[in-house]
């Protein structure tokens, strides 16, 4: 495997479900509450993580995927 440098102009291959809607829960959070988010990051490559955007209250928040469990939502 390549030795892949990250930076401001330079990510990992991106996968199929960018810029994808999906629907997350937060692992931490006991009340189940669903969020509606969009996938901005879905690395291909090394170091393969996946971050989703969520708009909250007029602040954007965003969750790596250990920290959630989603779904995409259908008809994209």
């Amino acid at each position: 495997m390549e030795n892949l440098r990250i930076g401001t102009h330079q990510l990992p291959n991106q996968g199929e479900n960018l810029g994808k809607l999906v629907e997350l829960v937060l692992k931490e959070d006991r009340t189940d509450r669903k969020l509606t988010g969009k996938i901005v990051r879905d690395d291909i490559d090394s170091p393969y993580k996946t971050i989703i955007e969520v708009e909250e209250e007029g602040r954007k928040l965003y969750f790596l995927d250990n920290e959630c469990r989603y779904q995409i939502l259908p008809n994209q």
